[in-house]
C-alpha cells in the first residue's frame, strides 16, 4: 500500500527527464528548424509541445511549429493527443500568441486564388430576419449550387488543383477543433472556405454527405456566437438539400446531427416549440450503431428542451440516458459536464 503512494520527493521518470533535457536545448539551436520532430511518434511530439508551452522563452518557437499546417494536421488526426493540443492552443492564445488566427489564415490562403474583381452574387435570406426559421420560404431548387451563397464571405476562387478530398477533410477537422476550443470566428472562416469548395459544383448523391456535414458544422459555429442571420441562411441551405434529395439519401448519423443542430439553433433563438420538434426528430432517428458522441449530444439537447418546456419526467429519462452512456464511453458522470462539456460534442 505504501509503495503505491507517490511521495512529493519521488524522482522524475527517465521519460520526463529526457523531455526536459530536449526542450532546454532548443534555445541554443540555430534557425532553420533543425529541431523538426517528424521522425518521432506523435504522442512524444505532443508531450514536447506541452512542455514548451509552459516556458515563455519557447512559446514563439512552438507557435511557429504549430502554425505549419502539415504538422498541425498530423497532430489533429491523432485522437489520443487531442486534449494536449487544446492545452497547447489555450496556453499560447492566453499569452498573446494568435495561433488560431494564424492557422485560419494559413489554411484559407493556401487554397485560394485572389479574384481580380468582386463577383456578382445572390445572398439568400437578406430581408427575412424578423421571422422564425419555419416561416422562411425555401429558395428556388433549380440548379442546386450553393457556392454563390458563400462567395460574399470568402471572396476568392478556390484552387482545385490542391484543394482535394484530403484538404476538405482537414478543413472540417480544423474548423470543428477551433469551434470546440472557443475560437469560433476563425472556425467559421475555415468552414466557409471548405463550404465554398464542396458546394462549388452541383450537389448529387456522391457528395451530398460531405456538403451537409460541412454545413451542419458551420451551423454549429454560427449558433455558438449567435450569428443568427448567417445561421438562418445555412439552415435554409441544409433544408433545401434535404428536400431535394430526401432523407433516405443521407446517412442516419449525419441526419441526427443535423436535427440536433436545428434544435440548438431554435433553442438559442428562444423558439422552444421548434427546438422541441427538431430534438424529437433527432431522438427518433437514433440507432444503436451510431457513434456515442452523436447519441449523447442528441440526448442532452433533448433534455435541455424538455426542461424549458417543463416536461420534467421526460427530461429526467433523457439526461440519465446521456449520463449513463457518457460515463461508459467518456468517463464523465457529472450532469453539469453532460449538459455543457464541449469535449463530447461530435
Amino acid at each position: 500500500m505504501a509503495d503505491s503512494i507517490r511521495s512529493p520527493c519521488t524522482p522524475s521518470t527517465l521519460y520526463k527527464l529526457s523531455l526536459r533535457a530536449y526542450v532546454s536545448t532548443l534555445g541554443s539551436k540555430p534557425q532553420g528548424r533543425p529541431w523538426k520532430l517528424d521522425h518521432l511518434p506523435l504522442a512524444i511530439i505532443a508531450d514536447i509541445n506541452i512542455r514548451m508551452s509552459k516556458k515563455e522563452e519557447y512559446r514563439d518557437i512552438l507557435q511557429e511549429v504549430l502554425s505549419d499546417l502539415e504538422t498541425f494536421e498530423n497532430l489533429l488526426r491523432y485522437e489520443p493527443v487531442r486534449q494536449k493540443l487544446f492545452i497547447c492552443m489555450g496556453t499560447l492564445m492566453g499569452n498573446g500568441k494568435p495561433l488560431a488566427t494564424r492557422l485560419q489564415k494559413n489554411f484559407t490562403m493556401r487554397y485560394r486564388r485572389k479574384c481580380e474583381k468582386n463577383l456578382e452574387v445572390h445572398k439568400f435570406g437578406e430581408n427575412s430576419t424578423t421571422h422564425t426559421l419555419e416561416d422562411t420560404d425555401m429558395v428556388p431548387e433549380e440548379n442546386l449550387n450553393v457556392f454563390s451563397y458563400f462567395t460574399p464571405y470568402v471572396n476568392y476562387v478556390l484552387d482545385d488543383e490542391i484543394f482535394d478530398a484530403k484538404a476538405v477533410d482537414f478543413g472540417l477537422r480544423l474548423g470543428t477543433f477551433l469551434c470546440e476550443g472557443g475560437w469560433v470566428t476563425d472556425s467559421i472562416q475555415v468552414l466557409q472556405c471548405v463550404a465554398a469548395k464542396v458546394c462549388s459544383t452541383p450537389i448529387d448523391v456522391t457528395n451530398i454527405a460531405v456538403c451537409l456535414d460541412c454545413l451542419q458544422r458551420l451551423l454549429q459555429a454560427e449558433t455558438v456566437i449567435c450569428e443568427f442571420k448567417a445561421a438562418k441562411r445555412t439552415f435554409q441551405e441544409i433544408q433545401k438539400i434535404i428536400k431535394t434529395y430526401s432523407e433516405d439519401k443521407i446517412p442516419p448519423s449525419l441526419l441526427t446531427q443535423i436535427y440536433t443542430r436545428f434544435s440548438v439553433l431554435s433553442f438559442a433563438r428562444s423558439e422552444y416549440g421548434n427546438s422541441q420538434k427538431w430534438s424529437m426528430f433527432a431522438i427518433r432517428s437514433l440507432k444503436e450503431s451510431m457513434p456515442e458522441r452523436i447519441i449523447v449530444d442528441a440526448l442532452r439537447q433533448a433534455a435541455r428542451v424538455c426542461v424549458v418546456k417543463r416536461d420534467f419526467s421526460r427530461a429526467n429519462l433523457l439526461i440519465n440516458q446521456a449520463v449513463s452512456r457518457a460515463k461508459y464511453v467518456f468517463q464523465i458522470n457529472s450532469y453539469i459536464h453532460i449538459i455543457f462539456d464541449p469535449v463530447i460534442c461530435p
